[in-house]
């Protein structure tokens, strides 16, 4: 289901990007002005802005700099540079250790597994040669035979391939399914000996047969490869010995197992807009209405969802492991081009290994407010009127700043007294003069907010799902460590790509978003109010450090209404060719 953005809501109305230059490399974080500040004292200024009313003269005795910071003098505001005291407030010391920008991947498509029993013939597509297993055929699409039959496969052939892959039980299917189907989430009824639940005796006893085999030599692999003695057994020595191995553990050590390698998940969303056959041009004497039997529906579908472990993005195997991963899937499977009539997405997440700092996110938040309407022309037309990814503009923040609704008012920035006049120090010395009313007014609030916590409520959606740039990120000065809670891994998860396994073309995309994270990191405040200015002109300054070749590869390719294209204009899939070409590029052209 999609909603139309409105357009007469959003100020910012930038016109698609017009200069740039190459890729610039990780710049080193530079001394910080104003006053220096050890660990301890970061604790106690965090705990400082969370109860900045407390009167105890003890914590304020504590305070590494003037009394005048809490007690209402604007002096105590001013560093050495006259930059504003805030900024170090907002800018504290990152965690001990390298600061890698991590990268993960959400990859959303639509498998044909099978055909349909009642479809008369033996393949809908019968040049096609990839995977369409005839097992299947026979077992309906809502049980977990066959889920996890697709599911295993695609991670077997990611596994076979050399991709650090792993298989995890799926939480909603027991739920969904209850006792009438059971079936472990390891099997497979493509395997030799697949647990069907039959209770001959010979059966259970080759099964169990296998499994010691089979077990046997994992064991002995993993103390071969772990540098373990074969004595050592122990679950402490076993699970410490992986912990140490994985590069996750140093990248986000908090994270969940499912961050830890690739995954494969079912995705109902994606199989529940399956196309209907008008959405096709179907070549005449290609197929026939048999039956009652239409395009797609002659197919059984598997919407999945791959997932990334924690990546690096400046390590050379991220993008060859990338294409790796596109091209096994597209080489082996069937699976569905991109069209609007799908709804698959990419969803790209960074993080920032030592940590988010609440300046950095004030500028990335700034700089994203103003560029994002030139982001969406990079992706097909659809994906900015999809109630999925909504604009900036559609924020809570914006809820209450365009349209004075009164439920979205707790969003706004409530600092007062010096504190405000010294964001406001803060927010000038970063950003140009703004002449729109509404877009200072919206700006002032994103520069007073006093925590990260405070910001991300500010600008995340309406609905918990809907944004187009959704954060995922928790703490006050400095963002929490990824695991911390359940539910938020410290990434900013971009959502408005629509689907596809070209990994080129994803690359390009999560390389913009790279830069423009860094850029916010990295830049002094004259060089950020340099890219303010020129956003605010309707262009893609130079000083952001966007790859130009990728800028052109995108322009070459927004051929509907200044918005990104596929061939198929007409948004129709030729059903004689309705599957991706094997390989990692073009999704619609020659292999590679």
């Amino acid at each position: 289901m999609s909603r139309q953005v409105r357009p007469s809501r959003d100020p910012r109305d930038l016109s698609p990007a017009r200069d740039g230059r190459g890729r610039t490399g990780r710049h080193d974080h530079g001394p910080r002005a104003g006053v220096e500040l050890s660990a301890e004292d970061w604790i106690e200024v965090d705990r400082i802005s969370r109860f900045s009313s407390s009167t105890d003269p003890g914590l304020r005795a504590r305070l590494p700099y003037p009394r005048s910071f809490l007690d209402g003098s604007d002096d105590g505001y001013i560093s050495n540079n006259g930059s504003g005291l805030v900024e170090n407030v907002d800018n504290p010391p990152r965690r001990p250790g390298p600061n890698a920008t991590t990268m993960g991947f959400e990859l959303e498509f639509l498998v044909a597994a099978a055909k349909r029993k009642d479809t008369p013939f033996p393949d809908p597509h019968p040049m096609e040669r990839r995977w369409l297993p005839d097992v299947l055929a026979d077992v309906s699409d809502e049980t977990l035979r066959f889920k996890y039959t697709v599911r295993n496969r695609i991670i077997d052939e990611l596994i076979r391939q050399g991709v650090n892959a792993h298989k995890t039980v799926e939480q909603g299917f027991p739920q969904i399914l209850g006792d009438r189907d059971q079936f472990a989430w390891w099997e497979s009824l493509e395997y030799d000996t697949p647990n069907t639940n039959d209770h001959d005796t010979k059966t259970e006893q080759a099964n169990i047969s296998e499994a010691v085999r089979v077990l046997g030599l994992q064991f002995t692999q993993y103390h071969r490869d772990n540098n373990l003695p074969l004595h050592m057994t122990r679950d402490t020595i076993i699970e410490s010995a992986g912990v140490r191995n994985h590069p996750t553990s140093t990248l986000a050590p908090g994270v969940r197992d499912v961050y830890k390698a690739w995954s494969c998940t079912e995705d109902v969303t994606v199989k529940n807009s399956i196309s209907d056959h008008t959405d096709y041009r179907i070549p005449d004497g290609s197929f026939g209405d048999i039956q009652g039997i239409l395009p797609p529906h002659v197919y059984k579908w598997f919407g999945a969802e791959i997932r990334s472990p924690v990546l690096d993005y400046d390590d050379p195997q991220t993008h060859a492991t990338l294409r790796t991963v596109c091209k096994s899937l597209r080489d082996v499977f069937r699976i569905h081009k991109p069209t609007m009539d799908i709804s698959t997405g990419v969803h790209v997440h960074i993080g920032q290994q030592a940590g988010w700092t609440l300046l950095h996110l004030k500028k990335f938040s700034t700089l994203w407010y103003l560029i994002e309407p030139s982001m969406f022309k990079l992706h097909r037309k659809d994906r900015e009127m999809s109630a999925w990814c909504a604009p900036m503009c559609l924020c809570r923040l914006a809820e209450h700043v365009y349209e004075r609704d009164p439920r979205f008012a707790r969003y706004a920035s409530t600092t007062t007294g010096p504190r405000r006049a010294a964001y406001e120090r803060q927010m000038q010395a970063h950003l140009p003069s703004i002449r729109d009313p509404k877009v200072q007014v919206f700006l002032n609030h994103i520069w007073q907010y006093e925590t990260i916590f405070d910001l991300q409520e500010a600008v995340s959606g309406v609905t918990s799902h809907g944004s187009a740039m959704r954060w995922q990120i928790t703490g006050n000065k400095l963002s929490d460590e990824p695991g911390k809670s359940k539910l938020r891994i410290q990434t900013i998860k971009f959502r408005m790509m629509q689907g596809t396994l070209d990994a080129d073309h994803i690359w390009k995309w999560a390389s913009l978003l790279e830069r423009l994270v860094v850029f916010a990191r990295d830049s002094e405040a004259a060089d950020f109010q340099t890219a303010v200015q020129g956003l605010l002109a309707k262009s893609l300054p130079g000083i952001l450090g966007l790859n130009e070749n990728d800028l052109a590869w995108f322009r070459a390719r927004c051929t509907d209404e200044g918005y990104f294209a596929y061939p198929d204009t007409d948004g129709k899939v030729d059903w004689g060719d309705p599957f991706m070409v094997p390989g990692y590029g073009d999704t619609h052209g020659a292999s590679m």
